[in-house]
Parts: C-alpha cells; structure tokens; sequence
C-alpha cells in the first residue's frame, strides 16, 4: 500500500481533483483508480484527504469511495480468473527490478510488482490450503448450517476488521466454496449457502470502512465527516440487501450462467458494489446530511489553529504536500494584511490597531511551525527524492512568510 502511495499519489489527486458535479463520473474515477493501485483503503486515504484539505465535497467525495467499491470487486474478478497463477513472476520481476533499478520511480514499481506478486503467491497458497479443509466432512457440515444472512454478516465483518482487508474475507470465501463445491457445478453447492455468502460480503463491506473512521477520528472534522458517510452509506448499503440476501444471491447466481463456486461468490461481490454505487447518488446528500448534523464542525474554531493540515494524510505525499500549501496560502493572506496595515501603524498611535497586529503575527508564528512541523513529519516517511525537495521547498516559503510577518 505504501508504494502504491509512493506512485500513484499525483495520479490519483489529479484524477480525483477532475471530479465534477457527476457522481457517476466520480464513481468511475474511484473503480479506475482503486483497480489500478490494487485497493480500495488507499482510494479511501486520498478521499477523505481530499475533503479533509476542502479540495472535494462530501457528496462527490462518497460517490469515488463508492466507485472504489467496484474497483475492489474487479480486482477479486482478476483471482477468481486465476490470474494469481501469475503471482512467482511478479515475484521475480519485483526482485531483479530492485537490483537493477537505478532510479527512485522504478524502485518503486520493482516493490510494487514484488508486493503485488507476494499477495498472487498467498492468494494461491491459500486456495491450495483451503482445499483439504474444504473437503472436511465437519467444515461442510458447518457451512451447510450457515443459512442465514445475519451469520455470514457478523463472519464477514469481524473477519474484515482483523484482517483490514474485503478482497481477503472475499479471496478466503472463494478459496473456501470452491475446495468444497469443485469445479463446474460447484455452484450449487454454493447455492446451499448464497444468503450467508451474500452476508458475508455485505459484512466484508461494512468492516472495510471500520479502519479510515477510526483512523479519521484524530483527524480534521471535514475528514471525520467523510468516514462517516461512507460508514452510514455501508450500514444503509447492508440493511437493505440483509433481507433479500437469499434471493438477491439466488438471482446473481442465475444471471451467470454455471460458473464454479468462486467465480459465483466473486460475481456477488461485483453486484453488490455494483448495487452500492446506483444507491450511492441519489442518497448522497441524505447522507452527507445525517453525518454533518451527528458530526457538525465548529463554527467558532480558532484561527490560531491549523485547517488543513491532517496527519492521517502524511500516508499519501501528494496529498499532504497539497495541504501544506493550502495552510501556506491561508496564513500568506495574513502576512498581506499585515504588511499592508504597515504603514498605518507608523501613521497612526492606536493601542487595538497594534494588538490586533501582534495577535496576527503570532497566528502566522504558530501556523509556519505547524506546517515545519507537519512537513518535517513527512520527509521522515518513506518517499521519493521529489517530495522531499518539494517539502523542503514549501518549508523555505514558510519560514520566508513568517519573517516578513
């Protein structure tokens, strides 16, 4: 995750920052870009950022992280097609990458293609290991008693929270359905427990969003407030399949065609995501208004305090660097009022025109050392040569502002 950060952190805020009044435009850049960096909690980070620096709205900012749903569900597409065969050359693609890469960019795609081979590599251990306790007579005994949507919810969530990850509650479902159901016509033996798969990955998808709230709640209320709309969208997504869950699987099932168990299960994770988005946009604003009116930000917050700086963001560099310039521009206004009042206070002998300077050259003393103190936390962090050069750059404005001030 760190190196798909390291990489695609400029792309995917110039994608991001193209979204528009269309949520299915935003909903399409978040499947793209949560397809291409191989997770769905990175599209998150960079989201709620994003909203977090004021730089997306929390309708639009809903509708990518909802996108990012279906970019997820693709990616378990690409193992339930047997592509984590392809897992050993990637593995050593990644290892002599990283012996003969010279420059930093193909460093970091040499450890992107060596993590994204390691996870293949573990994806297929774990269908192979799956296949003796698939065979079971006790496992089978016990997954032909999980009828219930409400069993499969409650596995699927608290597998997904330990884990931090839906592909691998979902990768592990599938694993387990098909050492259990075989091959062609192992979905009929899916068919016997499709309301606690579709549980399950309803759970997958609400436990997916346990980290970023929880992560959110150290950060700017902006960002709390995205956390929480995407949780409230995930519960809302759950609570009105949870009841249909027997025949929305059945209807999945049926709608493609004799797959084997895991392509069945991987085709109900892509049609519930898929669900989810078309819930996504005409619910976003009902949405964003329950998390605003349970998290409401502070009309009265102090303009001592910084903004946008948000730790949580210090994991993508493009997003932070972002940040930091925006707390720059904010107190560089300050700076000009405060050369502009100059004059004024050599002309004129008013005690409260010259505390009310002094209180703005302190605001702008305590904003420079919180922007240093933000950007040396982020070129302490794993990066590349450019953003710590950037960072550098955005200190010396910052220092330079504060003694003009």
């Amino acid at each position: 995750g760190a190196n798909l950060q390291l990489t695609g952190g400029r792309a995917m805020r110039r994608l991001m920052a193209g979204v528009s009044g269309s949520p299915w435009r935003g909903a399409g850049i978040g499947a793209l870009t949560a397809f291409l960096v191989n997770s769905s909690s990175v599209t998150a980070v960079v989201v709620v950022g994003l909203a977090g620096a004021g730089l997306l709205g929390l309708a639009p900012a809903l509708a990518v992280m909802a996108g990012g749903g279906v970019g997820s569900a693709l990616t378990v597409q690409l193992i339930a097609f047997k592509v984590t065969r392809a897992g050993p050359l990637l593995v050593a693609a990644g290892v002599a990458g990283g012996i003969l890469a010279r420059g930093d960019r193909m460093k970091v795609w040499s450890r992107i293609a060596l993590s994204v081979g390691l996870v293949f590599l573990g994806m297929g251990l774990l269908a192979e290991g799956m296949e003796p306790v698939g065979t079971s007579p006790v496992v089978r005994q016990m997954l032909s008693r999980m009828h219930g949507p409400l069993v499969g919810f409650l596995f699927g969530f608290a597998l997904t929270v330990a884990t931090g990850s839906s592909t691998a509650t979902v990768a592990f479902l599938m694993a387990l359905a098909q050492s259990a159901g075989g091959g062609e016509g192992g979905v009929e033996f899916a068919s016997l427990i499709l309301p606690a798969a579709t549980g399950t990955v309803l759970g997958a998808n609400v436990g997916t969003c346990v980290t970023p709230w929880v992560a959110s709640r150290r950060g700017l209320p902006v960002a709390r407030q995205a956390a929480t709309t995407f949780l409230f969208y995930k519960a809302l997504l759950a609570v009105l399949l949870l009841p249909v869950a027997g025949w929305f699987g059945t209807a999945v099932a049926a709608a493609s065609g004799r797959p084997d168990a895991s392509r069945a299960i991987a085709n109900l994770h892509l049609a519930v995501n898929l669900v989810g988005v078309a819930l996504a946009v005409p619910f976003a604003g009902v949405l964003v208004r329950l998390a605003e009116r349970c998290l409401p930000a502070s009309k009265t917050a102090a303009e001592m305090m910084p903004r946008y700086l948000d730790p949580q963001a210090l994991r993508t560099p493009e997003v932070a660097l972002g940040q930091a310039r925006h707390e720059i521009l904010r107190f560089a206004a300050t700076v000009r009022e405060m050369v502009d009042g100059a004059m004024e206070a050599f002309s004129r002998d008013s005690p409260d025109f010259n505390q009310r300077l002094a209180a703005k050259d302190e605001r702008v003393d305590l904003l420079q050392r919180a922007v240093t103190r933000f950007l040396s936390s982020l070129m302490g962090r794993e990066g590349t040569k450019a953003e710590s050069e950037r960072a550098i750059v955005l200190i010396g404005v910052a220092d330079d502002l504060e003694s003009i001030a």
